[in-house]
């Protein structure tokens, strides 16, 4: 699972590992990290899942899927990495609210 965060013009990532164990489902932080090359491309994003995963000697290929926003990059991460996208189910929400609402933005 991951998320994007922009402050001051940095581009701030945090990957979660989330697994069941013992009957729980269990969410860990593996690293929150400034995109270095300031790029938010999903390349970009692979390579920093790379480098933290390396810090738990893990590999992309351990990956079963992504749970993240339903934005091109993460549909483009995915697809580099060879997984699906879970995508966020309020984010959805939120997308089809927009759609149906904008005809009437004047009003609002």
């Amino acid at each position: 699972m991951f998320d994007g965060w922009t402050h001051a013009g940095v581009h701030y990532v945090a990957l979660y590992a989330v697994c069941e164990a013992d009957g729980e489902v269990r969410a860990r932080l593996l690293g929150l990290s400034p995109l270095t090359d300031g790029s938010q491309t999903a390349d970009a994003h692979v390579e920093m899942f790379k480098k933290v995963l390396e810090v738990y000697n893990k590999t992309l290929d351990m990956v079963g899927f992504l749970v993240g926003d339903n934005c091109n990059t993460n549909l483009s991460i995915a697809t580099k990495m060879g997984v699906p996208l879970v995508g966020c189910a309020s984010h959805r929400l939120n997308l089809a609210v927009k759609k149906f609402l904008a005809p009437y933005e004047p009003l609002l």
